[in-house]
C-alpha cells in the first residue's frame, strides 16, 4: 500500500490555476466547520486553494465581498 500511496500526486496540482491560502491553525479548525474566515495576505477576490499551517490541501474556498474566506469544497479525509 506505501509504494502505491508514493505514486499519487498532491491533489492541488489539480487546481494550477488557483492561488493556495494557507491557513493558521485557529482559521483552519474554524473553517473545517464551515465557518468563513479572515486570512492576511489572500487575495481580494476569486477562488483560491486552502492549505492547512501543515501543508494539508483540505479544498476550495472563495472570497466573500467583505474579505474572508468562505469554504466552497473541503476534502474530507482530513487527519
Amino acid at each position: 500500500m506505501e509504494a502505491m500511496d508514493a505514486l499519487l500526486l498532491p491533489v492541488e496540482l489539480a487546481l494550477p490555476q488557483l492561488p493556495m491560502v494557507s491557513l493558521g491553525e485557529s482559521a483552519g479548525y474554524f473553517l473545517l466547520q464551515g465557518q468563513a474566515v479572515q486570512v492576511p495576505k489572500a487575495p481580494t477576490e476569486g477562488l483560491v486553494g486552502l492549505k492547512l499551517e501543515d501543508g494539508r490541501f483540505v479544498g476550495v474556498g472563495e472570497i466573500m465581498d467583505d474579505g474572508r474566506v468562505a469554504p466552497r469544497r473541503l476534502v474530507s479525509n482530513v487527519r
